[in-house]
């Protein structure tokens, strides 16, 4: 029996092929946790993914290129929502003319 693969698609291309896992790996080094004792908005290039209202504080959930110096932001495991909306934002982001 072969390993389960799956495929996601953007805009009736395909833009991921392989396994729960490497969908999950695919946001590695790109989710963030930060606790905020108001609501915030995200820094341009931030996506929430989710946040977690608490007794004293909101937990952020927060997907982005690299931590915010200074904003308190820890590493988190992604998960595999995490590398559906990380493949997602890619798609989603501006190209750049490439040269001609």
């Amino acid at each position: 029996m072969g390993r389960f693969a799956g495929i996601l698609l953007a805009k009736g291309r395909v833009i991921f092929r392989g396994t729960p896992a490497e969908l999950t790996g695919a946001a590695a080094g790109h989710v963030w946790t930060v606790m905020a004792d108001r609501p915030v908005e995200p820094e341009p290039g931030w996506t929430i993914v989710s946040m977690l209202h608490l007794s004293d504080s909101i937990q952020y959930r927060l997907m982005g290129p690299a931590a915010a110096s200074g904003a308190g932001a820890e590493p988190a495991r992604p998960s595999l929502e995490d590398g559906y909306v990380w493949l997602m934002k890619q798609e989603s982001a501006p190209r750049v003319p490439g040269p001609r």
